[in-house]
């Protein structure tokens, strides 16, 4: 996790319209890196580390609040593509995710190795 302190990394939060001292309403932690030489996504890609919104929050737009600050981050240092790793259990935020534009493009599997 050096790319905290790097430069790499930038948090977004979410607290209600004209209150900022209010209690956080949620938070996004962005990443931008090298894509690899596997995935032809241009030299960098945005990846969302880290998104979550309060229960109480939810349905209301604050995902989709920080989705649209983050994609203008990416946007604003040049980046072309952005990622973003959920579990498949989660339906709500799958459905997030989609509804962002977000389409399902690698597949990561987990097995439990003792019975």
């Amino acid at each position: 996790m050096d790319w905290l302190g790097s430069g790499e990394g930038t948090m977004l939060a979410a607290v209600p319209a004209g209150d900022p001292e209010a209690a956080l309403l949620g938070y996004a932690v962005l990443r931008s890196h090298p894509a690899g030489p596997s995935w032809d996504v241009g030299e960098l890609v945005g990846e969302i580390e880290t998104l979550a919104v309060l229960p109480a929050a939810r349905g209301r737009g604050v995902g989709s609040a920080l989705l649209d600050a983050g994609r203008e981050r990416f946007r604003g240092e040049g980046l072309e593509w952005w990622s973003v790793a959920v579990v498949e259990a989660n339906s709500g935020a799958v459905a997030l995710y989609r509804h962002a534009g977000f389409e399902p493009y690698y597949r990561n599997l987990l097995g439990r190795i003792a019975d």
